[in-house]
């Protein structure tokens, strides 16, 4: 017998997360672990902490246009390609490498 044919494949259009993370700076009150302002100054705009912040974020295909930063992930069709750290997120940008 013979094997009837498959369907030709489709470019993939949909749209793939992963969490993204960035440390962020936020308000805080003063003697706070973490705070910059001591207990004791009176709470201000310049009070405030690092904290890690994540969120779900699409993996977008790659573009020459945009700027890359540590951790995003971008595709080229189908696969799923991860910035690294400094020195290499330079890189993420060049279209060389893509």
């Amino acid at each position: 017998g013979s094997i009837a044919p498959t369907s030709s494949p489709i470019a993939y259009i949909g749209t793939c997360q992963f969490e993204r993370c960035a440390m962020v700076d936020v308000a805080c009150s003063p003697g706070e672990g973490g705070c910059s302002c001591w207990t004791g100054v009176p709470a201000g705009p310049e009070c405030l902490k690092e904290v890690r912040m994540c969120a779900m974020t699409d993996v977008e295909p790659w573009s020459a246009s945009k700027e890359y930063a540590t951790g995003d992930v971008v595709r080229v069709g189908s696969k799923q390609f991860k910035c690294k750290e400094w020195p290499y997120v330079l890189w993420c940008s060049n279209e060389s490498y893509r």
